[in-house]
């Protein structure tokens, strides 16, 4: 696509005019939180589906999608563009044309109207038995010495309609996530809020991952480390195994010796990609993440496959990469998802950190989603 470029004044909140432009989108969408930056594309000038080795041939190309827990993905060139940050819009599309198309929708946008979430969902209740055995056969593989930890995650169905968009600009702004997406692509409504990325990398082919959420939002670290020394102990030993697996995934795609743990206990991981690699490698050394899966990987992996059903986008990545090789993939924990006409919430919990609280654990991430939901209107 021979891709022509504007830039626009822009004092609005991008936010929100990025959620107005997916609520009236006519084909499939991607907007992208990437820290200071908003991103939003639209429509499939190109797409690949299938595993990374298929999608990693948009390398060179601007797209966007997803990847699977089961390493499977759809990425997408886009056909229309907008990137807001400081103050401005950078419109993109195949001709001029397009580009006075996208200016007039852009300045036509209205704001997304949330009303009072109306959707309940059973989140206190839906599958607790059923998550309740599964924990049981993880702690008794970790009792076992089969694995150190894993993250077993719970769904709970959805009634009614939903109004994505709505539903994304309202639990944006109930919280402060590092990274937000929300999509509709390759058979996938999703929307997420999640503190992490599976890894960055930058134009200097620097790449950085977390091997568990930040603890700036982790109570271990922010009560316990004072007052349970012993819990706080265990939490810091969970997230020393889970920087070390990162670590080692990172050292066979990255220059000898330049991986590091740049943050602990925040366990933040970063390398240097070896000549030769891509960053697609990078994310196929890491994914499944280690922080929605468990560690020995493989054995966490495996227990997940025995004791829920296909995870799909839960665990995956939201993914943008550029034509100068830079990679940003988003991971989806807390989020709402909609596939094969069904929607449901879906949120996890480590077992070993804390076993006996596993599902009340999932019962808050739940609900951190679940309270914004918002009825679509006809």
């Amino acid at each position: 696509m021979s891709t022509h470029e504007r830039s626009v004044p822009f004092a609005g909140d991008a936010l929100e005019a990025a959620a107005a432009l997916a609520r009236t989108a006519a084909e499939p969408h991607v907007v992208h939180e990437n820290g200071a930056t908003v991103h939003f594309a639209e429509g499939e000038a190109e797409t690949v589906t299938g595993g990374l080795a298929d999608v990693a041939r948009l390398a060179g190309r601007t797209a966007y999608g997803w990847v699977s827990f089961e390493r499977t993905g759809h990425l997408a060139v886009p056909r229309a563009e907008v990137r807001f940050a400081d103050g401005t819009a950078v419109l993109r599309a195949d001709d001029e044309a397009a580009l006075d198309v996208l200016e007039k929708r852009l300045a036509d946008v209205s704001t997304v109207d949330v009303v009072e979430a109306g959707v309940r969902a059973p989140v206190e209740t839906h599958g607790a038995e059923e998550y309740r055995s599964a924990v049981g056969a993880a702690v008794a593989d970790i009792r076992a010495g089969l694995l150190d930890r894993v993250v077993l995650s719970r769904t709970v169905p959805v009634p009614g309609e939903v109004d994505f968009a709505a539903t994304y600009l309202a639990g944006r702004r109930g919280g402060d996530p590092a990274r937000s997406a929300l999509l509709r692509l390759g058979g996938w409504e999703v929307l997420g809020f999640d503190p992490e990325v599976v890894t960055r990398v930058d134009t200097a082919r620097g790449l950085v991952t977390q091997a568990l959420a930040p603890s700036s939002g982790d109570p271990v670290f922010d009560v316990a480390w004072r007052e349970e020394p012993s819990r706080a102990a265990g939490a810091v030993f969970e997230r020393a195994v889970a920087v070390r697996l990162a670590a080692a995934e990172l050292a066979g795609v990255c220059e000898p010796g330049s991986v590091r743990v740049a943050r602990f206990p925040a366990a933040e991981v970063t390398g240097a990609l070896s000549v030769g690699r891509t960053s697609w490698d990078a994310l196929a050394a890491l994914l499944p993440a280690v922080t929605a899966s468990g560690v020995p990987k493989a054995r966490a992996c495996a227990l997940i496959d025995r004791v829920e059903p296909e995870r799909g986008l839960y665990g995956g990545a939201v993914v943008l990469v550029e034509p100068d090789g830079s990679l940003d993939a988003v991971l989806v924990l807390r989020g709402l998802f909609r596939h094969g006409g069904r929607t449901w919430l879906r949120a996890g919990a480590d077992v070993a950190a804390k076993p006996g609280c596993a599902l009340e654990e999932t019962t808050e991430k739940l609900r951190s989603v679940s309270r914004f939901l918002v009825p679509l209107c006809a």
